[in-house]
């Protein structure tokens, strides 16, 4: 299913990676600050899209393409449920009841009224993302800093030896916070 998410907060890059540390890992001169910083943000970007985690918390806002009555969110780790709004087929809000609406693990679910025939659409406003990630998922940190490292290493359109799309170990560190999906 295809979905328009966006964080509604900014992503505060200094709390997942603080600078220094990212200057550190990539042993750059204060010359080359903007790039780390530019780069930083590309790695945790990428790990966060590979996961699916959220790895600062913050509000994000998410209008899924189909209307049902279980709408699971991308974004785990504990998320907290702020609004859902319903609009039908002319943009306008209909009303929904936050009562009948549960989260189950990931998932909204309806659990009394039929979601109103109207709906064309649907918006969630909620809050998930690790308070901690240093300490709650420190593997994250390692393997956005290794995607960092990589990033800073290859950061030329060319180059005379051949690169691997990711560094060795990301996958297998960010692995265990990836859904397993079965088809």
């Amino acid at each position: 299913m295809a979905t328009n998410l966006r964080s509604a907060a900014p992503v505060d890059w200094d709390s997942i990676i603080p600078l220094e540390t990212a200057m550190a890992q990539v042993k750059a001169d204060d010359a080359d600050t903007q790039l780390v910083k530019a780069l930083r943000a590309s790695a945790i970007d990428w790990v966060e899209r590979y996961t699916a985690c959220a790895l600062s918390r913050r509000q994000f806002v998410w209008s899924p393409d189909r209307v049902d009555c279980r709408l699971t969110l991308p974004r785990g780790v504990d998320p907290v449920i702020e609004s859902v709004e319903a609009f039908d087929e002319r943009s306008a809000s209909v009303p929904l009841d936050a009562a009948a609406w549960r989260l189950a693990g990931a998932a909204l679910v309806l659990v009394s009224n039929r979601v109103p025939r109207a709906t064309q659409s649907i918006r969630v406003v909620f809050t998930a993302g690790f308070e901690n990630v240093a300490e709650e998922a420190p593997s994250l940190v390692t393997a956005c800093l290794m995607m960092l490292a990589h990033f800073y290493r290859n950061r030329e359109a060319s180059a005379a030896v051949a690169m691997s799309a990711v560094p060795f170990g990301v996958e297998a560190l960010c692995g265990p916070f990836r859904d397993v999906v079965i088809a």
